[in-house]
């Protein structure tokens, strides 16, 4: 009796997988599985409680500090707490984005635009100025890209510019912002 209830275990257990698998759940269940074990990974080298969510190819890693938001094809969103006063193209492809909370109140964002390079180098001088930001420090390194440092008040924002570092032959620039703000 006791063979025929392992066997009948066994057929349910294996007609499980067949049925989970013909509708793509085995899929899902394995990164969900996924996701849990670095999520622990994570806490364990942190102490912090994390929950990832790598739903429409956009993985989030969420704990109490802040969140961060990545996608390889541009499906990131900014933080919804991003300061509006911050300019980024409207065609910004977000790749990254990371809010914390945990020593003042910080961003990092990079995207990828269709404007040239020293196009965004002047229109970021250019629309910061009109939100009211000064700017501190300028460089342009040729091919290594250019930078702009900016301040207002207790935040300040590098802005770091150049070709698309994921393909350099695609005609895209990209730009990333680092967003810091003193309690």
């Amino acid at each position: 009796m006791k063979n025929m209830q392992k066997l009948l275990a066994g057929g349910i257990l294996i007609s499980s997988v067949l049925v989970l698998s013909g509708c793509g759940c085995t899929e899902w269940a394995s990164k969900k599985v996924g996701e849990k074990i670095v999520e622990k990974g994570i806490e364990s080298q942190t102490g912090a409680k994390v929950d990832i969510n790598s739903d429409g190819g956009v993985s989030t890693i969420e704990t109490k500090e802040g969140k961060m938001t990545v996608s390889e094809e541009g499906g990131a969103k900014l933080p919804d707490n991003f300061p509006k006063d911050i300019f980024v193209y409207s065609d910004a492809k977000i790749n990254m984005a990371i809010s914390s909370s945990s020593q003042g109140e910080g961003f990092s964002v990079s995207y990828t635009t269709a404007a040239i390079e020293s196009d965004v180098f002047s229109k970021y001088k250019e629309e910061m100025g009109k939100n009211g930001w000064k700017k501190d420090t300028e460089a342009d390194m040729g091919e290594n890209g250019k930078m702009l440092n900016f301040s207002k008040g207790k935040s300040k924002v590098l802005v770091m510019i150049g070709n698309d570092e994921r393909d350099n032959s695609s005609g895209k620039t990209g730009v990333a912002l680092n967003v810091t703000t003193e309690e």
